[in-house]
């Protein structure tokens, strides 16, 4: 079975990369960086097995499994109709600082075309934090931005209804303390 990369399965994928290339390994989310270069010899190899041993077996059976079907994560970008101008209303939902998100990194690489296509995982992003956040005005205004750019029909939009309806039942009051 030969299956393409999504856009967001092949700008997932560079992210990947992109952190392999700078570190020299594909780190954990448990690898501490700066701990493994400060280690010598046995403790610096024993830091790498413990905690980005999987991570590297795993990057490594998805780029052997794309060499052999010849199926590789290519940035075709191809922009859905109606997606023009996505990114750019869904970033102002989504706080990329205090801590540096590599992900953040490689999306401003790309021209603004490349950047509509990636609205769903963005459109998720954006929910998910509002969810975490326990912004139910600012989960509004995302799912009106979803209508206004045709993401409507995404799984997460779905999901952050229903969890609109829940509160609306329970009668919980919105914040209204919201950057956004």
């Amino acid at each position: 079975m030969n299956h393409k990369w999504s856009a967001t399965a092949s700008f997932g994928f560079s992210v990947l990369a992109s952190v392999e290339d700078q570190v020299g390994f594909l780190p954990a989310s448990i690898t501490c960086v700066d701990r493994y270069f400060s280690l010598r010899g046995e403790e610096q190899s024993n830091y790498f097995f413990a905690t980005a041993y999987h991570t590297i077996y795993v990057m490594g059976l998805v780029c052997g499994s794309s060499l052999r079907s010849k199926n590789f994560p290519l940035r075709k970008y191809t922009v859905r109709r109606g997606l023009q101008g996505a990114a750019t209303a869904l970033l102002k939902f989504i706080d990329v600082e205090p801590v540096k998100r590599h992900w953040f990194d490689e999306f401003q690489k790309l021209k603004l075309k490349e950047q509509d296509t990636l609205a769903p995982l963005l459109l998720t992003i954006a929910l998910r934090r509002a969810t975490i956040q326990h912004d139910f005005v600012r989960l509004r205004n995302i799912l009106e931005i979803s209508i206004q750019y045709q993401l409507s029909n995404e799984p997460a939009i779905k999901q952050a209804v229903e969890l609109i309806r829940r509160v609306s039942l329970l009668g919980i009051e919105p914040r209204y303390d919201s950057a956004t």
